[in-house]
């Protein structure tokens, strides 16, 4: 287990959100675990986008659910599809409404003959941004991702991306499985 969040708040909540959610402290998570928080005082690039960017590298296969849209992460991800990923997202919250909107013709043309099924959901049920919001107070949203067996969960605020919890922890892949089975079933296709 690695714990590298310096000092950082976002990274700190996130570990208690992931420990609200599954019911497994931190502190007792098993398999492979990393906590990676962005410092308030860090800019540019920042080491929670890094290592979400080096999780999807070897990727075969990822499901998630995803509030956001992280530029840098997508072209990652479209990147990983090219050599052979699978990807199957619920675009929620203000990624749906990017998707659904003025992003429509762009993501469509991203993601032709390629390996990706997106589905759009409403965001009224359940929705991790609004969840995610309340607790975390403010503008605070939650990505929830399987990539292979590991899962990778992103807690972003008004300015990206600003933790990430990457494990191997089977109640927290578990839970991620979960919500990506709700989500998905209250979605419907983007793009047929």
């Amino acid at each position: 287990m690695s714990r590298n969040d310096g000092e950082s708040p976002a990274a700190d909540a996130l570990a208690r959100i992931v420990t609200a959610a599954t019911g497994t402290e931190f502190d007792e998570l098993a398999g492979d675990t990393r906590l990676v928080g962005k410092r308030p005082d860090e800019d540019g690039a920042s080491a929670p986008v890094s290592h979400a960017a080096l999780v999807l590298e070897d990727a075969s296969s990822v499901i998630g659910v995803v509030p956001r849209a992280d530029a840098d992460l997508a072209r990652r991800l479209l990147t990983a599809v090219d050599a052979g990923t699978e990807a199957r997202l619920v675009m929620t919250g203000r990624a749906n409404e990017v998707a659904t909107g003025v992003g429509a013709l762009g993501l469509r043309a991203a993601v032709a003959d390629r390996a990706v099924a997106l589905f759009a959901h409403d965001g009224r049920s359940g929705d991790p941004s609004t969840q995610v919001g309340r607790e975390a107070g403010g503008d605070a949203a939650l990505a929830l991702l399987l990539i292979d067996d590991r899962a990778l969960i992103g807690l972003f605020d008004a300015a990206g991306l600003t933790a990430v919890l990457s494990t191997t922890d089977s109640s927290v892949c578990g839970w991620v499985v979960e919500c990506f089975e709700r989500y998905r079933e209250a979605s419907s296709p983007l793009f047929d």
